[in-house]
Parts: C-alpha cells; structure tokens; sequence
C-alpha cells in the first residue's frame, strides 16, 4: 500500500508543478477566441477518438489476427470487464486462439460430414 501511495504522491507533485498548471490547453485558448469553436473543436477530437477506437483500431488488428473487428471489440469489453485492465491486454490475444481452435473443430466437423467449410457458403 505504501507503493501506491508513493506513486499518487509523486502523480500528484507532477500535476501541479507549475509547468503543467502555467500552460493552458487547445480547448482552453479556442476557448478565450470562441465558445462556438471550442465546443466544435471538442466534438470533433471526440468523433475521432471514437472512430480510431472503434473502427479504424479493430479492423486493423483484425486483418493482422485473422478476426473481425466486432469480435476484437467483444474480446476487449468481455475480458476487460471480467479481468480488469490486464483482461483488456490478454483479451484479444486469448480470443483469438480460442476462435481459431473453436474454427477448426467446426470445419473439421463439417468436411467430416462432406459440407462446404465456407462461411460464405451458408449465407
């Protein structure tokens, strides 16, 4: 316990040295220039922000994994809220090899039957 509070304390001395506390923020000068325009400029940093995280983010860790992007973000919010932050980091990596293991019993089922192992076969 005592670790965490050194950690918070040394956090806390950073956040209010006076270089950090002197310096304002975009939205704070946009702020002094035009409300209007602040409150634009922090709409738009948001949409970008969640179209990184929710779309550009998945599909290109899909395409390198081999998954879907709605199955990354699932791996991500199911492990996170059951693991916690580490369950975010081990999420997809530990999905992933539950997908392909999952995956290949199926197909190796379905080519035992003699059916098409293609998804798109069945759509």
């Amino acid at each position: 316990m005592r670790q965490v509070n050194i950690w918070y304390m040394r956090i806390m001395n950073i956040r209010e040295h006076p270089e950090f506390k002197s310096r304002p923020n975009r939205p704070q000068l946009i702020l002094f220039e035009s409300p209007t325009k602040a409150l634009i400029f922090l709409i738009l940093i948001f949409l970008i922000q969640q179209l990184d995280g929710n779309v550009i983010g998945p599909k290109i860790l899909g395409n390198s994994i081999g998954i879907s992007a709605f199955w990354i973000l699932f791996a991500i919010l199911v492990a996170g809220e059951i693991f916690g932050l580490v369950g975010m980091v081990i999420g997809v990596p530990l999905f992933a090899v539950i997908y392909s293991i999952i995956k290949e019993n199926v197909e190796y089922k379905l080519r035992e039957k003699n059916l098409p192992t293609d998804t798109k076969d069945y759509m």
